[in-house]
């Protein structure tokens, strides 16, 4: 059996390796490297700093205040700070750690604070909030231009409707009425029985943890979606002042739905690291709206930039807590001896 396993990594370690050279592959050969280097060198300091600060805002602090808010429904005690300087943290790991490990170390950061039950559910949580408006996003926006994208587009349009309806339906699980939610437990009871003993006693903790989420009054719940919109708008926003420069056909509605299908490709380990996932989807998203391959390709590789530069800051951040935390918690310690 461990061979077969092993046999199986093997095969998929292969084929990411082959993904991502025929990714890599198709872009070299579809672009100038000579006019995709004049069209990165546009990206001027000060539009960088816009977009940086643009999405740091929606990505990371208005995510935090969310978090914050759903603290209502579990055992975790967080300051805003704290959930703040986690999510520089993830930022500055996800730049050299797979997505599985990074996501580890958000829930271990958030067990350091509760239960362990409460860290998963509310990650899940929030990723499920994140999934639902950034597809809600692409569907509002590419409606309005899916008949003028041809064949491509309607494809694109009813892909992310059944995205969205799968989306909302493990949204439902925590927003379950009291009147019906007696009854999803029940039905989620009968799944979990034909699970192993070790494997039912984790679930039965995470559904006690979730039952806490459908506690969220309904202010608490329009408040965080209303929040999750203002993100995410925040981030179009950031990656639109970018784009504007590079590429002058992209309105902001286009670069909403193309955001959020580009966002929905890298959930998935299509290549190591989701190397060139990002600059292909892009080359061929702008693609349909006539923006030369270089300039799509260097508007993604701006976007990386930002990315780096966040990882930096919350590196540094992260680095400054390791060096010192420790050591001011010691002289408080020697300071009440």
């Amino acid at each position: 059996m461990k061979i077969d396993l092993s046999l199986s990594s093997a095969k998929k370690f292969i084929l990411k390796i082959s993904v991502t050279a025929i990714i890599l592959w198709l872009l070299l050969h579809n672009i100038n490297l000579e006019k995709l280097f004049v069209s990165y060198r546009q990206l001027q300091l000060q539009i960088l700093f816009y977009a940086t600060v643009l999405i740091v805002s929606g990505n990371l602090v208005i995510p935090a205040v969310i978090s914050m808010r759903s603290l209502k429904a579990g055992s975790l005690a967080f300051s805003l700070w704290d959930l703040v300087r986690v999510n520089f943290a993830v930022r500055f790991y996800s730049l050299f750690l797979p997505r599985g490990l990074v996501t580890g170390i958000r829930w271990v950061k958030y067990r350091n604070k509760g239960k362990g039950s409460d860290a998963a559910v509310l990650i899940l949580f929030e990723k499920i909030i994140q999934m639902a408006i950034m597809i809600a996003v692409c569907v509002v926006f590419l409606g309005l231009d899916y008949k003028i994208l041809g064949r491509d587009g309607q494809v694109l349009f009813i892909l992310s409707i059944l995205c969205l309806l799968s989306v909302l339906v493990g949204l439902a699980a925590f927003c379950t009425p009291p009147q019906f939610a007696g009854k999803v437990d029940v039905l989620i009871n009968y799944i979990i029985k034909f699970f192993p003993p070790w494997l039912n006693s984790k679930c039965h903790e995470l559904l006690s943890s979730l039952q806490g989420f459908r506690n969220l009054t309904k202010k608490d719940v329009s408040v965080i979606v209303f929040l999750s919109f203002a993100g995410h708008a925040l981030c179009i926003l950031g990656g639109y002042v970018l784009a504007e420069g590079l590429c002058p056909q992209i309105n902001l509605a286009a670069f909403a739905w193309m955001r959020s299908v580009i966002l929905f490709l890298s959930l998935m380990p299509l290549t190591i690291g989701n190397l060139g996932v990002r600059e292909a989807g892009y080359m061929y998203l702008m693609g349909l709206y006539f923006v030369p391959a270089e300039s799509a390709v260097a508007f993604s590789l701006g976007l990386f930039t930002v990315q780096i530069l966040i990882g930096f800051m919350g590196g540094g951040i992260e680095g400054f807590y390791f060096l010192f935390a420790k050591e001011k918690l010691a002289v408080q310690l020697e300071n009440k001896d």
